[in-house]
């Protein structure tokens, strides 16, 4: 199964910290309140920590250990995975947030994918 607790903590935060250093640049284009950007940063940081560690206990680690199991555990089975959830979410939801949750999810998987075999 690879290095897997490394690579979880590495695909969370670099996405984590790219998203948030966005979310600077737009607050200082658009010149929010510094009362307003603490508050952005806490709520959108703790949201999306809890959601990525939530959806890769319930999502990512059962399937990471199937795809291992029973696959090659090619980048393209975890892309399939990621278009597939992202699509049944999308029926149910709208397609902005469906779009949203998916690129984060397809690049937080291309980065767990990558350290996960990593060889050191």
């Amino acid at each position: 199964m690879g290095n897997w607790d490394n690579a979880l903590r590495k695909s969370i935060m670099f996405v984590g910290i790219a998203s948030i250093m966005y979310l600077l640049i737009i607050a200082f284009i658009e010149n929010y309140e510094p009362n307003e950007l603490m508050l952005l940063l806490v709520s959108y940081g703790t949201g999306y920590f809890f959601i990525s560690f939530v959806g890769w206990i319930l999502i990512g680690l059962p399937t990471h250990y199937l795809l291992s199991k029973f696959t090659n555990a090619s980048y393209l089975y975890y892309l399939a995975v990621i278009v597939v959830l992202s699509l049944i979410y999308w029926s149910f939801s709208n397609t902005g947030s469906a779009l949203f949750f998916g690129l984060f999810a397809v690049i937080q998987v291309l980065i767990f994918r990558y350290y996960v075999y990593k060889k050191t």
